[in-house]
């Protein structure tokens, strides 16, 4: 076959065509493979999360709103120190939005961590929360953004008890 490639020109079109489709044959059984493959150790990654909602978690972009009591300044501050937990970076701030940045990591090449907030009722925001990741085309991430929005809602539910006390 690749001798068909290096003498097309002496032998003919023909064994040129063979080869193009056998080598695109092959690159499309391997890109099937590849991506059964993908989609399987995600299934398996995800089983391994310490959560119960299991099955919400094999999207890659993951999106959770809460209720926080309290002013609309406490649940800013609150978004804002929850971003520790999840080692990110802030990068753009106003009173209704925060939008933040995880590095790469041995699970994704980083996600984008968004925060919406909304005034409800008096002493009643609406905190949106969304986690995605860098790489827009991203299908599989191990159940990690999935693990973010977990984690942030958990520290945001426990900051709302410390402030209501």
């Amino acid at each position: 076959m690749i001798f068909a490639i290096i003498n097309f020109f002496e032998s003919g079109i023909s064994e040129a065509i063979i080869a193009f489709f056998v080598f695109g044959f092959i690159a499309f059984i391997g890109n099937i493979i590849s991506h059964a493959f993908l989609i399987e150790s995600n299934k398996q990654a995800i089983k391994n999360l310490p959560y119960d909602n299991k099955s919400e978690a094999a999207n890659a972009v993951q999106k959770k709103s809460i209720f926080f009591h309290g002013s609309l300044e406490q649940a800013h501050e609150s978004c804002i120190k929850s971003l520790s937990i999840i080692d990110a970076k802030l990068k753009k701030e106003s009173s209704t939005s925060i939008n933040a940045k995880i590095g790469m990591s041995i699970r994704s090449f980083g996600e984008k961590i968004l925060f919406h907030l909304q005034v409800s009722e008096e002493n009643k925001i609406k905190i949106s929360i969304e986690s995605r990741p860098v790489i827009s085309t991203t299908i599989a991430d191990y159940g990690k953004n999935f693990e973010n929005v977990m984690k942030i809602t958990k520290f945001l539910e426990d900051e709302e008890k410390k402030s209501n006390y």
